[in-house]
């Protein structure tokens, strides 16, 4: 991913002439992306999943009711670390993942890249679909 954002932030003249762009711009999209892996997003939801700069992966969702109060928030957190993933919700019950979930992650993951790829890099930013920091 840094690689990606020292070629975009390259690029930031021609993407955004005003403002460049910055890592935070790079993830607040790719999160938005990563939110809709899971399937469609219900009106009232705000659902996001990405990977941040320390190398830890969220999925984030907050449920709003008809006025926009929110009535339901959870932050999953998987931590990278050498020698697994540690899952944990809302900052408690640290669990390292395995079997089944471990595998529905890793394609999540997969799904991330692959969509984050052509829906951001290249249909927004228009970079090369070849472009080996892709």
């Amino acid at each position: 991913m840094a690689k990606m954002f020292r070629f975009v932030s390259k690029l930031a003249g021609i993407v955004s002439p005003t403002k460049p762009v910055t890592l935070n711009d790079l993830i607040e999209e790719e999160s938005k992306i990563g939110g809709t892996i899971f399937g469609a997003i219900p009106k009232g939801v705000n659902r996001q999943f990405f990977l941040d700069e320390t190398n830890n992966w969220f999925y984030t969702q907050s449920v709003y009711d008809q006025s926009g109060r929110l009535i339901d928030n959870y932050t999953i957190r998987y931590q990278v670390l050498d020698y697994g993933i540690v899952k944990s919700v809302d900052g408690k019950n640290h669990v390292l993942l395995s079997g089944q979930e471990l595998k529905d992650l890793q394609k999540s993951v997969q799904i991330y890249y692959s969509k984050t790829k052509k829906e951001l890099y290249v249909a927004k930013l228009g970079l090369h679909p070849g472009n080996p920091g892709l």
